[in-house]
């Protein structure tokens, strides 16, 4: 193999982190739910950052998308991308006639320049195939794969809802177009073609995956965990999974549950620095000071960078009677421009 107050990693900024008024909510999940506290800081839950600070949807479990050629079926695939806002468009004077040749013999000489990571001469090709045939729907499709590859999401939202409206049978038109609304934040949207992709190819884990992280960013929890308990069925070789799961748990006040889920990841991948600080403010808000200062020291350990870890550490020293230990951790945080720290320290550190 992409969400109280809280500092669990927010979804679509993994390392951004944002306060909102602690609130209850009740969702119907086994497992003890704890009482929030309005000082709760979550790591939002979901995705884990990475190197290139991006947020990452599950890729690759399906085969990559194929550019669809006239001559020999699918041409090779290439990765999606995401994002676009809505746009009404209209479609004139359309005529049902046949696929010109010429048209044709354009759309794949665009599909194999595609392959080769030729973008603009692509769509050179694939205009030239629409200016001969304005109704061809697997020229827009095409079009709309390689402006996803380029990032270029309004442009794919024109040429994947040309092509749904020119031939509904091209059902991934819809997914591609919904991670494109997801990109651009226009949720609705992206729910909804979200849900239509997953409608059509239901065991998709991709699909069920990326519907799962949009239901995060929502604050859908018990919907997102929905899905995430479909994709456990499934493969339990995951780590991420069990950490977005485990992050929706947390998140939804189940810190016991999001504790189990967080254990299963660690035990498939123990060096993301991410889990360890889930799991140890899972561990904090639960009061089991000892082994959450364990893993906040793990996270500080693979990032010592991480200042938020910093705070929640001295707050777990605090409680556990260690005042010392404390002011020294909560000055790290505040170094690090982390201000939750200041009036811990001015209450409490001479």
């Amino acid at each position: 193999m992409i969400r109280i107050s809280t500092d669990f990693i927010k979804t679509l900024r993994p390392l951004r982190l944002k306060k909102t008024q602690g609130t209850q909510r009740k969702y119907q999940h086994e497992g003890t739910k704890t009482e929030r506290h309005e000082d709760i800081h979550w790591i939002a839950s979901g995705y884990r950052s990475r190197n290139d600070g991006k947020r990452h949807f599950l890729h690759n479990l399906s085969q990559p998308y194929a550019l669809l050629s006239p001559f020999g079926g699918a041409g090779g695939g290439f990765l999606r991308s995401y994002g676009l806002v809505f746009v009404i468009f209209v479609v004139i004077g359309l005529t049902t006639q046949a696929q010109p040749i010429e048209a044709k013999q354009y759309l794949h000489q665009g599909v194999l320049l595609a392959e080769e990571q030729h973008y603009p001469e692509a769509l050179n090709m694939l205009d030239s195939a629409l200016s001969l045939f304005p109704e061809y729907a697997e020229a827009y499709y095409n079009s709309g794969l390689i402006y996803s590859k380029l990032n270029e999401h309004r442009q794919v939202l024109r040429n994947m809802s040309i092509a749904v409206f020119l031939d509904n049978t091209l059902q991934e038109a819809y997914y591609i177009r919904g991670m494109s609304f997801y990109a651009l934040h226009v949720m609705d949207s992206a729910l909804t073609d979200l849900n239509r992709a997953v409608g059509s190819d239901p065991h998709n884990p991709e699909k069920l995956y990326n519907r799962a992280m949009l239901y995060l960013d929502q604050d859908n929890l018990s919907d997102a965990i929905a899905d995430f308990d479909i994709l456990l069925a499934a493969d339990t070789t995951d780590a991420q999974i069990y950490f977005s799961r485990g992050s929706a748990y947390a998140r939804s006040g189940f810190f016991y549950n999001g504790i189990l889920d967080f254990n299963k990841s660690l035990a498939l991948d123990d060096t993301d620095y991410q889990t360890w600080f889930n799991r140890g403010l899972c561990l904090y808000y639960t009061k089991q000071y000892v082994k959450s200062i364990a893993d906040l020291s793990q996270t500080l350990s693979l990032n010592p960078d991480y200042a938020m870890a910093y705070h929640y550490r001295g707050l777990a020293y605090y409680y556990s009677g260690n005042k010392q230990q404390a002011c020294h951790d909560w000055q790290q945080a505040l170094n690090q421009n982390i201000t939750e720290s200041e009036e811990w320290m001015r209450k409490n550190c001479e």
